[in-house]
């Protein structure tokens, strides 16, 4: 596990959602009606937090390093000075690291750990945000129906680290090792055919950790395992991510 942030951040909201939330499946904007000032608030942390999950799956450091620093650096409502004060350094911290990284593997890692502080406030704050979940993984066969099944599972795993859930969580862990892809149809150079395999291997693999991992920081470390995995195998096919 990464080592936790150093205190000593300014005491700016780091919160990611602190309040019940409806999410539509498959990326698609939230269904928002009447919320308070500070319930927007919350939103627009996880639309961020979003952001960054997004961007580093697609490979776009620059992206994520941009929504990480307004996680990092966006002021905290006056409704939020009870939370524990652990938990607002801890994910500043994290958004900070991801802000800063130099690599995508170092905000892959930070991002991952991140949204397990954002899961494990919630536990400790007794929050339940609420993620509706209203597809099945895609189906059919070839590359692009593969993709799209690894972007539904990275988006419920990540649901899972956040909310905590382990619904969502052990949902796209399965999602992973749901068909097989072949690196002959997916390499952009027939030198990297190797390595892709690997990589797909790799995937699978932890697919079958996460189903078998419970607690909060072992689901960080390999959901940040997974990204980083994304993120290579993609910068190898040039695969088209929506």
């Amino acid at each position: 596990m990464m080592p936790p942030p150093a205190k000593g951040y300014p005491r700016t909201v780091v919160t990611c959602v602190l309040f019940p939330i409806l999410l539509s499946s498959c990326g698609a904007p939230p269904f928002r009606e009447a919320v308070t000032p500070t319930q927007a608030h919350m939103y627009a942390h996880f639309d961020r937090a979003g952001e960054v999950h997004d961007a580093l799956v697609r490979g776009e450091l620059d992206r994520a390093k941009v929504a990480g620093e307004w996680i990092a650096s966006h002021p905290e409502p006056r409704g939020l000075t009870d939370v524990p004060e652990a938990f607002l350094f801890a994910m500043q911290g994290y958004a900070t690291q991801v802000s800063q990284s130099n690599h995508l593997e170092e905000a892959a890692t930070a991002a991952a750990h991140l949204a397990r502080t954002c899961g494990d406030c919630h536990r400790e704050q007794a929050i339940e945000p609420r993620f509706l979940v209203g597809t099945a993984p895609p189906s059919g066969d070839g590359p692009k129906a593969e993709m799209a099944r690894h972007i539904w599972a990275s988006e419920r795993m990540w649901e899972g680290l956040v909310g905590p859930g382990d619904h969502a969580w052990r949902s796209g862990a399965e999602a992973l090792k749901q068909g097989w892809l072949d690196p002959h149809d997916v390499a952009s150079d027939p030198g990297d055919r190797e390595r892709i395999g690997e990589l797909i291997r790799q995937v699978y693999a932890l697919g079958t950790q996460a189903e078998r991992a419970s607690d909060s920081g072992e689901r960080a470390e390999i959901y940040g395992e997974f990204l980083n995995t994304c993120t290579e195998c993609h910068r190898l096919t040039a695969a088209y991510i929506r």
